[in-house]
């Protein structure tokens, strides 16, 4: 890469920063549905939980992590079914209005785990993290394929609003040569760049 145009180099950093992320992220999700299914397979454990559960008014739903992989499968699609003959931008905003509503009522879980004392808020948050990168997965998934381009160039458009808005007012708060927008979970970039 040396010797070639800024404007190159630049490109380049930008997709390999991007295909980092994207890797990151995948392993993460594998990491986080092995832990998860060492806790789903521990009945002590889910006993536990499904105590706390129930302190929580929602209803009773005892199912193995493929299940609740299938039924998140079956939410993406039925929200997002009705939106498949829209313009691509439509879906997004549909699909960033759905995952922030997924976030705001699991948050709102964990929070009533949280003030209740849960014993098993650690497993909670857990299956929480792992729910909300699989959602993220599947979304991303369902706008590549209505926009006939691979899942990582979906990515890259979100990673790319979010650079070109970070990198103004990190420019003017901080003058040093740290690089930005490579850091943090991909999924708060997905969230910050619905916000704007």
């Amino acid at each position: 890469m040396q010797g070639a145009p800024d404007v190159i180099q630049k490109k380049k950093l930008f997709a390999v920063r991007t295909l980092a992320q994207t890797l990151r992220r995948y392993t993460s999700l594998n990491h986080l549905a092995s832990a998860a299914r060492g806790v789903l397979q521990k009945p002590d454990q889910i006993q536990q939980m499904f105590q706390d559960f129930n302190r929580v008014d929602i209803a009773n739903k005892q199912k193995s992590l493929e299940q609740w992989a299938e039924w998140m499968e079956a939410v993406v699609d039925q929200v997002l079914a009705k939106y498949h003959d829209k313009p691509y931008n439509v879906l997004a905003d549909v699909s960033k209005q759905f995952l922030k509503n997924w976030s705001f009522y699991s948050s709102m879980i964990i929070r009533d785990l949280t003030l209740r004392s849960a014993q098993s808020f650690g497993s909670f948050h857990l299956i929480r993290l792992l729910f909300d990168e699989y959602l993220l997965y599947l979304v991303e998934l369902r706008l590549a394929k209505a926009s006939n381009k691979p899942v990582i160039s979906v990515m890259t458009q979100v990673f790319r609003s979010l650079f070109f808005l970070i990198l103004p007012f990190q420019q003017g708060k901080n003058k040093s040569n740290k690089t930005y927008g490579s850091s943090g979970s991909f999924y708060c970039v997905f969230k910050r760049s619905t916000e704007v």
